[in-house]
C-alpha cells in the first residue's frame, strides 16, 4: 500500500494516532481524519507525508497541537496547498504557526517563528468553526504569503483590531488574496489593506458580523471587480459624501463593486439617499443588492422595501435644527429645507445652504400653522422662503414694507385664521392681498376680524379711498439702496479680503482659530513627483520664507523612510492645518495622489471645515479625466490657478494666519539639496510600482 494517494478514515471513532503511522506513505496526497475523537497529535504523526496536499481534522476533540512545530509541518508538508482545521473543539492553547488561538481561558500571543516560510505553495487556508479571537500582527509574514489565494476564517470570534496597525489589518501581507471569508465573526471595519493592497480580491464575505455603518470609502477598492457580502449585520447608518453625487458628468468608478445588504436595520434617511443616488448615476459601477431589506427608521419610512423606493421618496429629518420648537427636514431631490414649528412667536431665520449644505439645499418652506406670530421682523420672511404657512396665527396689521416682503414673487402663502383689521390704516395689506390673490392659497377664506366679512367682498376701491402712505417711497428707496450695497459686497467679497490682507490690514479677521494650535504643520503638500520642480523650486521656498513663514510637510523631506505609505498619508493630513493639492495632469495619473486627496477631503468633512486648497498647475484639465469626488469638489469650491497675478495673495489668504509664529529650526539641508541627492541615488516611491509590493520612499 505504499502507493496509496487518498486515505479516508472519517467517522471511525479514532482516539489516538501512533507516531510514524504514515511514515511509509510517501505518495499520500489526501488524508481525511474528520469526525473522530482524536485529542492529541504527536510531533511525528505526519512524518513521511512530504507530498500531502489536503489534511482534514474537522469535528475532533483536539486538545494539544503545541508540539506540531516547524519540523513536523514546514519540513514534512512543504508541498501542501490546503490546510483545514475546522469544527475542532480547542481546549488548550493551540498554535498553528501563523494563527494564535485563544481557548480554555488563556491566551498565548507568541507565534512559532518560521513556520509560514515553509508553506511556499499554499493556496488555500481554512480554519472555520474554531474559537479564534486574535491574529498576531506578523502572523502572515513569510515568503509564501503572496501565494495564498483563499482564506477561510468564518465562524470564529475575530475582531482583527489587536493585530491592526493604523488602518491596516493583520492580513496586510496577503496581497495575492482573491477570496477572504470572514462571516460569523465580530468585525466592525473594512481595512485599508483590503481596499488598496489586495489588488486581486474578488470576494469579501463579512456577513453575520457587527458592522453598524457603511461609508463611501468602504466601497472604494482598487481591485477590478469585487462582491462584498454585508448581509445579516447591524448596519443602520450610511455615510456617503453628497459632494460625489452632484456632478453632471464624471469618470467611471475605478472598480465594479457589488454590495449585498439584506437583513440590516437600515435607516432610510438622506444618508442612504446619497448612496442610492450615487449607485443610480449613469457613470457609477457601484451596485447595491437590497434583497428583502426593509426600512427600520424613521417612522414615516418604516416597513418599506428598499428595492421599491425611488430617490424621490426621501424626506429626511436633519440631525440638528437650530430653532427651538421646530423640526427640520430635507427634500434633497427638490433641494428644499422644510421647517415645521409650533408655538413660536417669530419667523425663524434659517439658511438652507448652511443647515443642509451637504445636500446643496436652495429653498425653504416654513410651516408655522397654529403659532403665536403677531408681527413680522424687518427681514421677515427671508428671500429663499418659497412656501410660508402663517394660518391660525395672530397677525392683524402689516405696513407696506412688510406686505412687499411677504408677497414677493414665486412665494406661496397661507393666511386664513388671522385677526386681520379691515380699516384705513391696514389698507396696504388689504389691497395687496387682492392684487396677489393667486399667491395667497386660501384667499377666499380670509375674513375681517371686526365684522367677519370676507376680505374678497370688500370694495374694489379700498376701504380708505385717497389715502396714501408718504414714507412708503422713501422706505422702498432705502431698502433698495441697502440691498444694492449688500449685493456689491457679496459680489466682490474675495477681492476685498485679498486687498486688505495684502496691505496688512485687519489681520485679526484672518487669524487661525485655537482648534489648530496643536498641529505640527501649517500645510501638507500633495503633488505628483513629475511636478517636483514647481513644488521644490517655487511653491515651498516662497511659503517657507518671508515675514510670515509657514511650516510645510513635504514627503521627500519630512516622511521617515520605511513606514507604510497609507499610514504616513493619514498622519500627514491629521498633523496639518491644510492640505495643498497641486492639481495637474500628472497628479490625475497618480494613485497615491488620489489617496491623499480622499484622506484630506474625508478629514475636512469630519471636522466641517475647509481644509483642502486646490492649486491648478499646468495646462487646462479635461473634466472627464477627474474622479467624481474630485470633480464634485471643484464644482462646489474655489481653486487657485498658477499664473494668476494675485496667486500668492490668494494662497496665503487660504492658509493659516497666526498672530505669532516661532521660527522652525532646520536640522536638515535645504529641500532643494535633499531632492538633488535623492535624484542622484534614489527612486521616488510615491507613484505605484507595477510590482505587487508596496513602493519604497
Amino acid at each position: 500500500m505504499n502507493a496509496l494517494q487518498n486515505l479516508y478514515l472519517a467517522s471511525q471513532k479514532l482516539e489516538t494516532l501512533p507516531d510514524e503511522l504514515f511514515h511509509d506513505q510517501h505518495d499520500l496526497r489526501r488524508l481525511d481524519l474528520s469526525s473522530n475523537r482524536i485529542m492529541r497529535l504527536g510531533p511525528n504523526t505526519f512524518i513521511g507525508l512530504g507530498r500531502l496536499t489536503h489534511l482534514s481534522l474537522d469535528d475532533n476533540l483536539l486538545v494539544d497541537l503545541e508540539r506540531l512545530q516547524a519540523r513536523a509541518w514546514s519540513n514534512r508538508c512543504t508541498s501542501r496547498r490546503t490546510l483545514v482545521i475546522a469544527n475542532s473543539l480547542l481546549i488548550a492553547d493551540v498554535r498553528i504557526g501563523l494563527l494564535v488561538v485563544r481557548a480554555g481561558g488563556t491566551y498565548e500571543s507568541a507565534v512559532i517563528s518560521g513556520v509560514f516560510s515553509g508553506l511556499n505553495a499554499i493556496e488555500e487556508l481554512s480554519a472555520v468553526h474554531n474559537r479564534l479571537e486574535h491574529i498576531a500582527p506578523d502572523a502572515f509574514q513569510g515568503a509564501g504569503a503572496t501565494q495564498l489565494r483563499r482564506l477561510r476564517l468564518a465562524h470564529n470570534q475575530l475582531t482583527l483590531t489587536e493585530g491592526s496597525i493604523e488602518a491596516a489589518s493583520p492580513l496586510r501581507a496577503l496581497m495575492g488574496l482573491q477570496r477572504l471569508e470572514l462571516a460569523h465573526n465580530h468585525l466592525e471595519f473594512i481595512y485599508d489593506d483590503w481596499r488598496f493592497g489586495m489588488l486581486q480580491l474578488s470576494f469579501l464575505d463579512l456577513s453575520h458580523n457587527r458592522f453598524t455603518s457603511l461609508t463611501d470609502l468602504d466601497v472604494n477598492f482598487l481591485t477590478r471587480k469585487i462582491d462584498i457580502d454585508l448581509r445579516h449585520n447591524n448596519i443602520s447608518k450610511f455615510n456617503f459624501s453628497p459632494a460625489n453625487i452632484y456632478s453632471s458628468e464624471g469618470a467611471d468608478d475605478p472598480s465594479d463593486v457589488t454590495v449585498w445588504l439584506d437583513d440590516n436595520p437600515l435607516r432610510c434617511d438622506c444618508n442612504i439617499y446619497a448612496a442610492m443616488l450615487r449607485a443610480s448615476s449613469s457613470n457609477s459601477r457601484l451596485r447595491f443588492i437590497w434583497g428583502q431589506a426593509r426600512c427600520a427608521a424613521p417612522s414615516m419610512m418604516q416597513g418599506f422595501f428598499l428595492a421599491n423606493l425611488t430617490i424621490d421618496s426621501f424626506i429626511c429629518e436633519l440631525e440638528t435644527c437650530p430653532v427651538a420648537k421646530c423640526m427640520c427636514y430635507a427634500r434633497p431631490t427638490h433641494r428644499v429645507l422644510e421647517v415645521q414649528c409650533t408655538g413660536v412667536d417669530d419667523l425663524p431665520h434659517l439658511d438652507p445652504a448652511v443647515i443642509g449644505r451637504q445636500w446643496r439645499l436652495e429653498h425653504t418652506e416654513l410651516l408655522l400653522n397654529g403659532s403665536s406670530i403677531n408681527r413680522l421682523g424687518p427681514q421677515d420672511p427671508a428671500p429663499d422662503v418659497t412656501v410660508l404657512d402663517l394660518s391660525n396665527n395672530q397677525l392683524s396689521r402689516l405696513d407696506a414694507a412688510d406686505v412687499r416682503r411677504l408677497l414677493s414673487p414665486h412665494r406661496k402663502l397661507w393666511l386664513a385664521g388671522n385677526p386681520i383689521k379691515c380699516d384705513c390704516e391696514n389698507e396696504p395689506l388689504l389691497m395687496s392681498l387682492r392684487e396677489h390673490r393667486h399667491q395667497v392659497q386660501d384667499y377666499e377664506l380670509l375674513r375681517c376680524s371686526d365684522d367677519g366679512e370676507f376680505i374678497q367682498d370688500l370694495p374694489a376701491g379700498g376701504v380708505c379711498l385717497g389715502s396714501t402712505i408718504p414714507i412708503a417711497a422713501a422706505l422702498a428707496l432705502l431698502a433698495a439702496l441697502m440691498a444694492a450695497l449688500v449685493l456689491l459686497y457679496r459680489r466682490f467679497e474675495s477681492e476685498v479680503k485679498v486687498w486688505l490682507y495684502a496691505r496688512g490690514l485687519c489681520l485679526p479677521c484672518f487669524t487661525e482659530e485655537e482648534l489648530d494650535r496643536d498641529k505640527r504643520y501649517d500645510a501638507f503638500v500633495s503633488f505628483s513627483h513629475l511636478d517636483e520642480s514647481f513644488v521644490v523650486g517655487e511653491l515651498v521656498p516662497t511659503l517657507e520664507t518671508g515675514p510670515n513663514p509657514l511650516r510645510l510637510c513635504v514627503h521627500v523631506r519630512d516622511w521617515p523612510a520605511g513606514e507604510w505609505i497609507p499610514a504616513q498619508i493619514a498622519r500627514s493630513v491629521e498633523q496639518s492645518c491644510r492640505t495643498i493639492v497641486v492639481l495637474s495632469s500628472n497628479f490625475l495619473e497618480s494613485v497615491w495622489g488620489r489617496v491623499e486627496f480622499r484622506a484630506a477631503h474625508a478629514a475636512a468633512l469630519r471636522e466641517g471645515r475647509a481644509r483642502v486648497i486646490v492649486v491648478l498647475y499646468g495646462e487646462s484639465l479635461d473634466a472627464r479625466q477627474l474622479d467624481p469626488e474630485l470633480r464634485a469638489y471643484l464644482a462646489t469650491n474655489t481653486y487657485i490657478k498658477w499664473g494668476d497675478p494675485y496667486f500668492w495673495h490668494k494662497l496665503r489668504l487660504e492658509l493659516p494666519h497666526r498672530r505669532s509664529r516661532s521660527r522652525m529650526v532646520e536640522c536638515t539641508p535645504p529641500l532643494t539639496d535633499l531632492v538633488a541627492a535623492r535624484k542622484a541615488g534614489f527612486q521616488d516611491g510615491l507613484e505605484l510600482s507595477p510590482a505587487p509590493t508596496a513602493p519604497v520612499l
